[in-house]
């Protein structure tokens, strides 16, 4: 098959579809399969997760420095992308989020080129876009197929969405990781990976974490990640004296040292498709702590098993904060915890059977 799929952006981006696309693309590849990305990033710039050198991206200049109005810039992107995958021909294309997939769908009306939009984000996303959501709803009797990660999340959508939708679960990125790394351990490190953001809400992890500086002076809090909150949660910081407690390493590419160095992880998100983060601390035995509400969240956690889901209850930052006492004074429970996630994430299905899903999913959709 040839196949493109499209994705708004990949430079210095380190989100959970971009780190999907990644895998799935580079897979498909690696299968036989004439991959081609395309993105609207600067021309020669490089994506920030690695992708196989099978695969060709295809860096498109939108002219968004030149066009400043959002509907003239919408239509060009819809023209070009129509102009550039029609010249390529493709047997099928996927665009990666609402933010391609809705310009997508548009841009390849009348053409026999079937679209599959790939959803990474739940309906609560949208309570405050209702225009996206409008565009969504409209531009969804133009796709063939949407993919989404659970049916939990499928059941979220409007019934008309919903018979479009075709569950495919997110691949996680699979290290070794050998017993020698559990000497690195410090005993007194949380961490918490994710976009710096209303969503992630990092916000209500700083201030529970504030909570308990006192009872654990020992402990510090790494939150990787960038965003359009840095300014904001720096503040927040620096206003509570607690700079030399927490802090913001940014975005990295080489989370997984991170991941080794810690005995904590936390995820304080309001909302997820799928926590892949989450999945990634779970294979390096961290026990995990994420709120109980969280579809992506509850989904990988269970509760005083693999770790603890907490229910927000009238104190969203009160509650955290009791979840995290107890695996901070508890390095049994750690321990516990840590090897159960281990052993649940292992019986995940593998990146092999995610693929061959896509792979048989792609198939059957082609015109």
């Amino acid at each position: 098959m040839r196949i493109i799929f499209v994705i708004k952006k990949l430079e210095n981006i380190a989100g959970g579809a971009e780190k999907v696309l990644s895998i799935i693309s580079s897979e498909l590849a690696n299968r036989g399969h004439e991959i081609n990305v395309i993105s609207f990033d600067n021309i020669g710039s490089k994506p920030f997760y690695k992708f196989s050198s099978k695969v060709e991206l295809i860096n498109i200049d939108d002219k968004k420095k030149i066009i400043k109005n959002k509907l003239l810039l919408f239509i060009y992107r819809i023209l070009i992308l129509r102009r550039k995958i029609s010249s390529m021909k493709p047997d099928i294309t996927v665009g990666f989020m609402h933010s391609i997939y809705i310009l997508l769908s548009i841009a390849m009306l009348g053409k026999k080129i079937n679209v599959i939009a790939s959803e990474h984000i739940v309906p609560e996303y949208y309570e405050s876009r209702k225009l996206e959501y409008l565009l969504l709803c409209i531009t969804s009797f133009f796709l063939k197929k949407i993919t989404v990660v659970s049916k939990e999340v499928k059941n979220k959508f409007p019934l008309l969405i919903r018979k479009r939708m075709v569950i495919l679960p997110n691949p996680i990125s699979i290290y070794k990781v050998s017993e020698k790394n559990k000497s690195h351990k410090s005993g007194n490190q949380i961490l918490s990976v994710g976009r710096l953001s209303k969503q992630k809400d990092q916000e209500t992890l700083i201030k529970a974490f504030n909570l308990l500086i006192d009872k654990f002076p020992n402990w510090k809090l790494s939150i990787i990640g960038e965003g359009p909150l840095r300014s904001e949660l720096e503040n927040l910081i620096s206003d509570l004296k607690i700079c030399d407690k927490i802090s913001l390493p940014g975005l990295t590419k080489d989370i997984h040292k991170y991941y080794k160095l810690a005995d904590i992880f936390v995820i304080p998100s309001k909302y997820e498709s799928f926590g892949i983060v989450t999945a990634e601390a779970m294979l390096y035995s961290l026990p995990v702590i994420g709120f109980s509400d969280c579809i992506g969240t509850n989904k990988l956690i269970i509760n005083n098993l693999t770790g603890l889901l907490v229910k927000p209850r009238e104190n969203r930052v009160l509650s955290l904060a009791r979840a995290m006492q107890k695996l901070m004074k508890s390095e049994t429970k750690r321990i516990k915890f840590g090897e159960a996630g281990l052993h649940k994430i292992n019986l995940y299905s593998s990146n092999d059977i995610i693929t061959n899903q896509w792979e048989t999913f792609l198939e059957k959709n082609i015109n």
